[in-house]
């Protein structure tokens, strides 16, 4: 039985694509992580050090989810509003970005934060701790993508330099 591919792909080198395609992946995700880590270093760097006051925790409803049994209260997803009197004497006030369960302050707690002047954001220790976790991931998985890619185009030449 002659079986058709329709010219699209011949079906003998999709290996070698998948392979290909795990290792531009990987080639792709790690100079992104690299990227957004001096990206970071570079707003970290501008950051000047302020006492932080949390004055607010907004809360919001997470997205609906299949399991109906959780309970309300685990439903809710919390950010803080944070407050700092900057160099300049002037009171600025920022709300975060990142929603977390549970929630990672209460309101009134005194907290060493900073400030980026350019941008307006006051950050916590935590909260920079929190997003330093993009760049690590990409970084890990982009390698781990190489890795198999390269692994795979490796047997695949071994086993073609085999039937030859």
């Amino acid at each position: 039985m002659n079986r058709r591919h329709f010219n699209l792909i011949n079906p003998k080198k999709v290996p070698v694509y998948v392979a290909v395609i795990f290792l531009i992946a990987g080639l792709i995700m790690v100079p992104s992580g690299i990227a957004i880590k001096s990206s970071q270093t570079a707003a970290i760097a501008e950051n000047i050090s302020v006492p932080v006051e949390v004055i607010r925790i907004d809360s919001r409803k997470a997205k609906r989810r299949k399991n109906e049994s959780v309970s309300r209260r685990r439903q809710l997803q919390y950010r803080p509003v944070f407050q700092a009197t900057v160099p300049s004497g002037e009171q600025v006030t920022y709300e975060s970005r990142s929603w977390s369960r549970p929630s990672a302050y209460e309101t009134g707690d005194q907290l060493s934060g900073f400030y980026n002047p350019r941008t307006g954001a006051i950050n916590t220790p935590l909260t920079i701790q929190n997003q330093s976790m993009i760049h690590k991931i990409l970084k890990l998985l982009g390698s781990i993508f190489i890795a198999v890619g390269a692994l795979m185009l490796g047997v695949l030449s071994m086993r073609k330099s085999g039937r030859t």
